[in-house]
């Protein structure tokens, strides 16, 4: 009985933890007009704060190694929370980078790492695998918000959520190599990317494309844990996620100045 509690608190954590950051847009508009900054300055709370996230995953994951994701999924809920407290205070976007961008990023970090770890500790075997599986729906969760101009990307994630568990699934069935399905997921996701261009204003064509891209996207966070595990090994999984999580900032830091880059030398119009 413990260990599905442990999977459900689980899973409601990663919610929490991946849906806030990433779901932040929502409160641009009243930061832009109560601060009255750039929209370049405005923005720097949510980059910051996803930022922090992400490459906060290797000084994680050490610390969760060391001292438990019980204490430390305790802590980094406490921290998150004092992060949003504090911002109540906030007389510009600076204090907002500060706290909500840099407290709370850390805080919710941690908060991730603690919670994937947990459920590590309390399943094994097929068990372990299907649990890791089902927690990673919790990060479909985030995206799961509608508005006319946006149903694309809602049904996009819905894809990507329902997808999660199915590569769950698919381990279950036997001579199924746990690595082989993220290489599928990553083929899928790729090829989907390299489709948008090319299907034009189509409703319908870009709904496909979106729900090729979903399958992809989905199936690479669900299997992300369970490769983990068999990669590096259960005792060093904590390291080995905040490491991935660490390389994955990096690359999204990145990857919207080079692809500005290639914009502008190849003159491709998106």
């Amino acid at each position: 009985m413990k260990k599905w509690m442990v999977l459900i608190m689980a899973f409601m954590s990663v919610v929490m933890s991946t849906g806030f950051p990433f779901n932040m847009s929502v409160l641009y508009v009243e930061w832009l007009d109560e601060f009255k900054k750039s929209n370049s300055e405005t923005a720097l709370v949510q980059s910051i704060c996803t930022g922090i996230f992400s490459l906060g995953g290797s000084i994680n994951g050490i610390i969760v190694t060391k001292f438990g994701p019980c204490r430390c999924g305790i802590a980094g809920g406490i921290v998150a929370a004092a992060g949003l407290a504090i911002s109540y205070f906030a007389t510009s976007i600076y204090f907002l980078v500060l706290s909500v961008g840099i407290v709370t990023g850390f805080g919710l970090s941690l908060s991730f790492i603690s919670a994937s770890t947990s459920v590590g500790l309390y399943f094994d075997g097929k068990q372990r695998l299907m649990a890791l599986a089902l927690v990673s729906t919790g990060g479909g969760f985030k995206g799961l918000t509608r508005t006319d101009a946006v149903s694309i990307y809602f049904y996009m994630n819905v894809m990507s959520t329902v997808f999660r568990f199915v590569t769950g699934l698919l381990k279950q069935i036997p001579h199924v190599s746990v690595i082989a399905i993220p290489v599928f997921c990553a083929l899928l996701g790729a090829s989907s990317m390299g489709l948008f261009p090319l299907v034009g204003s189509s409703y319908i064509a870009n709904l496909l494309v979106a729900f090729m891209y979903g399958c992809g996207r989905g199936g690479m966070f669900a299997v992300l844990g369970i490769s983990i595990v068999k990669l590096a090994g259960p005792e060093n999984y904590s390291v080995a996620l905040g490491i991935s999580m660490t390389f994955s900032g990096i690359l999204n830091a990145v990857a919207g100045p080079v692809s500005g880059v290639f914009q502008l030398i190849f003159k491709i119009d998106f």
